[in-house]
């Protein structure tokens, strides 16, 4: 994730994620975004409501009016979230604040910061979802940068994780 991190446009983001086996769902770019939704081949099996399942998402986000970057990685499996969390703790990412997204269910968002990335942000933030009748959780990795910060490689970080 911290390498994809560094990209600027679809081509660049594209050439890392779709080798890990997503396609693209989503291609949008105005003047002040480009949005880029890739969904995963493999088909997971939501781990708080086995009836559910969905594929892996990776939603990246040039914003120039703010001059940012954000990227998400969407999973629906607590070991998954719990591992990923372990590794971001490994490159030195620790906790900020805990906060409430504002929307109609009770999700919590989680806020990290790392030293040997000043310029970074990690959230992750438990989604209580509903699919017809289904509630289910969703687990969502965001990272965000200024858009002209370059993140240095980190080896092993994220890099497939699924």
């Amino acid at each position: 994730m911290l390498t994809m991190l560094n990209c600027k446009d679809y081509n660049c983001i594209s050439e890392q994620v779709i080798p890990l086996g997503y396609d693209i769902t989503l291609n949008k770019e105005t003047e002040g975004y480009k949005n880029y939704i890739f969904s995963s081949k493999q088909i997971y099996q939501n781990g708080s409501n086995v009836s559910i399942t969905l594929p892996y998402r990776i939603e990246f986000t040039v914003r120039t009016e703010d001059k940012s970057v954000t990227l998400n990685h969407a999973i629906g499996n607590k070991e998954i979230r719990e591992s990923l969390l372990e590794d971001f703790k490994k490159a030195g990412f620790e906790y900020v604040r805990a906060t409430r997204t504002n929307s109609n269910f009770d999700n919590a968002a989680t806020e990290y910061k790392s030293p040997s990335f000043p310029n970074l942000v990690l959230k992750v933030t438990n989604y209580e979802k509903k699919d017809k009748k289904r509630m289910y959780l969703e687990y969502d990795f965001e990272l965000w940068r200024p858009l002209d910060i370059v993140v240095e490689k980190k080896p092993g970080l994220l890099e497939q994780k699924q």
